[in-house]
């Protein structure tokens, strides 16, 4: 915190000196010789440029932090943890899952061609009826949209080609990868342990194609490495389900 503080002064130090020279320059050319001017407006500028510089800052914070804003105000409205398996269909666009526990998503966030969702056991930032915190595995997931780049044919072969390129790289390790039927529609299903420099992570992905749109659902659950046919995020993974109707395509009202 300190050297934060000295460095935020450096720079107002900075931006004086450099509005003071600016100023100091124009009062030469006008063949003025006195500081107090030149003082005053590089004071002034600073001020004002600092207070831009604040704004557009906390402007960008606040973009990125809209889309989690909802779910900081659920479990703020439900403080008591949450246990066991709830249902959860998508207000946008109507898929499925079976959310364990405290789980919860952020809204949209889209990019060209994908949307994504992201979401983590909120059980783990409440407080249980003795005021204690909640301990326990860390559960996260992404959901993922895509609607371009998809081919009809074969809209798993991106993905299968990523995955097998990952464990070339020995990034992943693969324990399934497979094409699959989901209520009629394609899926695919993938489960491994990604290694990182901070460990190995179990993951599981399941993903659906319908009406020329890929929804994904990757997730993990960071405890003690070691991937489990009974883990929350497998389960969350592979409760996946197509849209009853077909509106993958379309918004409805999200």
């Amino acid at each position: 915190m300190f050297g934060l503080i000295i460095f935020v002064l450096l720079v107002i130090a900075i931006t004086y000196g450099l509005f003071f020279l600016i100023f100091k320059g124009i009062w030469l050319l006008c063949k003025k010789h006195k500081n107090l001017w030149p003082l005053v407006l590089a004071g002034i500028s600073t001020i004002v440029t600092m207070l831009a510089l604040a704004a557009l800052t906390a402007w960008g914070v606040m973009l990125i932090l809209a889309p989690f804003l909802p779910m900081k105000q659920r479990w703020e409205e439900h403080p008591q943890p949450i246990y066991g398996l709830h249902a959860y269909t998508d207000p946008a666009y109507h898929f499925t899952l079976q959310l364990p526990d405290g789980m919860d998503y952020s809204e949209w966030i889209d990019f060209d061609g994908y949307s994504v969702k992201l979401g983590f056991n909120t059980n783990l930032v409440k407080k249980d009826q003795a005021g204690k915190g909640i301990t326990g595995p860390l559960l996260f997931s992404l959901i993922i949209r895509q609607s371009k780049q998809v081919n009809p044919a074969s809209p798993f072969s991106v993905l299968e080609k990523e995955l097998l390129t990952q464990e070339s790289q020995r990034r992943l390790t693969l324990q399934e990868h497979r094409e699959i039927d989901i209520n009629g529609y394609p899926g695919y299903y993938a489960s491994g342990i990604s290694h990182t420099n901070r460990g190995n992570v179990p993951l599981w992905l399941q993903a659906v194609y319908q009406n020329g749109v890929i929804v994904y659902v990757v997730s993990s659950e960071i405890n003690n490495g070691n991937a489990s046919s009974t883990s929350d995020a497998r389960t969350l993974a592979t409760s996946l389900q197509p849209a009853l109707a077909p509106l993958l395509t379309e918004s409805a009202g999200n």
